[in-house]
């Protein structure tokens, strides 16, 4: 019969070793190794079935045995395999509470607004497209290749982008990012008044240091935060990445009637400047 109980001790098991290597020769019981099965607060379920041990010898000649009771542990887990005692407790999530108060709680802000920015810039000219293809007389086909023109810089460069944050890190990386893509915004209607491949080469500049953001942001959130808040942290990031379409959107139209055609792109352009000044003095690339 097998009898189940929880152990909170270190468990000894034992081996056989030979008494003499002479003829005849017996063996018994020798403690071999501890394994403790207590670790923070996890235990197992270990069975013991008493039964004697069958022993086939490694030399010629007679062997003369004394039947033992034999110590047979299985432990019972979900991450553990028959007889093994390997126990990596998962550590337990932090409160929500000591969550937003560590400082982790102004790394994963500071990166929520970037990406809120990088939104926000993206979805600028669908809202101006319409105004400027009436000022500048541009066909419909054309609207659409000055909207694409995003695309060519940003299809490459999140690869680039990732091997630039593994080598100099993501602070570095996303506040050059954020630097060029603001310079890029602020630029735009200097670059339409200019001439329509000043435009084009603007707006391809933006999609290439929009390319940046996400590898920085998985960086940063790697760096900094345990592995049972990172889930957490990219949600918050991810969710300023949308909120940056919804501020873009319903603010673009009131700062164009408020400033004019260009409004918003000299506020948001404006507005990654001033979030550069602060990444760079107030975070730090590792904790």
């Amino acid at each position: 019969m097998n009898s189940a109980l929880t152990i909170k001790q270190p468990i000894q098991t034992h081996s056989l070793i030979p008494l003499q290597n002479h003829k005849p020769s017996r063996f018994k019981l020798q403690p071999s190794r501890f394994v403790n099965s207590s670790n923070q607060n996890c235990s197992r379920t270990v069975s013991f079935s008493p039964n004697s041990i069958s022993i086939q010898p490694r030399f010629n000649g007679p062997v003369e045995f004394r039947t033992v009771p034999s110590l047979r542990v299985r432990v019972s887990s979900n991450d553990a395999q028959l007889g093994s005692f390997n126990e990596d407790c998962e550590p337990k999530a932090p409160s929500f509470k000591e969550f937003i108060t560590s400082e982790r709680i102004k790394v994963v802000a500071m990166l929520a607004l970037a990406l809120a920015l990088c939104n926000a810039d993206r979805v600028v000219m669908s809202v101006a497209i319409v105004p400027l293809s009436l000022a500048h007389g541009w066909s419909r086909s054309f609207s659409g290749v000055v909207q694409s023109s995003f695309l060519w810089g940003y299809l490459i460069s999140p690869i680039a982008g990732g091997t630039l944050v593994d080598y100099y890190g993501g602070k570095v990386v996303m506040g050059w990012g954020v630097a060029l893509w603001s310079l890029a915004t602020f630029l735009t209607p200097w670059a339409a008044d200019t001439s329509l491949w000043a435009l084009l080469a603007t707006r391809a500049m933006l999609g290439i240091a929009e390319g940046v953001a996400l590898p920085c942001m998985n960086n940063m959130i790697a760096r900094w935060f345990p592995q049972t808040e990172r889930a957490r942290a990219v949600g918050i990031a991810m969710a300023g990445f949308q909120l940056g379409n919804a501020i873009g959107l319903m603010l673009s139209p009131i700062l164009m009637s408020k400033g004019g055609l260009f409004g918003p792109f000299v506020i948001f352009g404006l507005s990654g400047f001033l979030w550069v000044l602060v990444w760079l003095s107030a975070i730090s690339s590792t904790p």
